[in-house]
């Protein structure tokens, strides 16, 4: 929520600069679009490396090793974005494709949350239902 309130932020201000997609961040004019810009990408680093942290130690923890395919495709995704957005950041340019790729990714949150609720949910022997197993294939 916090992450989605500061994309509101950021593209409400977006709408209030000339767009050219390779300025530099230090071109614009407006000191609270730069913070807002660079507090997103630092936020949104942040969140990449802690979830990957996150999920192998969930997956030690709760004895599901070795990390599956699709487990390191997941930590694959997490460390090219946290790479895309610290260049971003030290070449002062690109930001405003960095934002776009993160509201996108939270529009299709909420979906893929329901996906991997549907999969854990399928392992269970209350909740394995044909309904269950069908909302889960519409929702891949």
């Amino acid at each position: 929520a916090l992450l989605c309130s500061w994309l509101s932020i950021f593209f409400a201000k977006l709408g209030w600069q000339n767009y050219i997609p390779s300025c530099k961040l230090s071109t614009h004019k407006d000191k609270d679009f730069q913070d807002v810009s660079t507090a997103c990408l630092q936020v949104c680093t942040g969140y990449m490396m802690f979830d990957s942290f996150w999920l192998v130690k969930d997956t030690y923890d709760l004895g599901l090793q070795p990390l599956t395919e699709f487990d390191c495709m997941v930590i694959a995704h997490h460390f090219m974005t946290s790479f895309y957005m610290t260049s971003c950041r030290v070449i002062q340019a690109g930001h405003i494709s960095a934002m776009i790729l993160m509201l996108t990714g939270e529009l299709s949150n909420p979906l893929m949350n329901a996906m991997f609720t549907t999969r854990f949910a399928i392992q269970l022997e209350c909740c394995n239902s044909d309904n269950m197993m069908l909302l889960h294939s519409l929702l891949e």
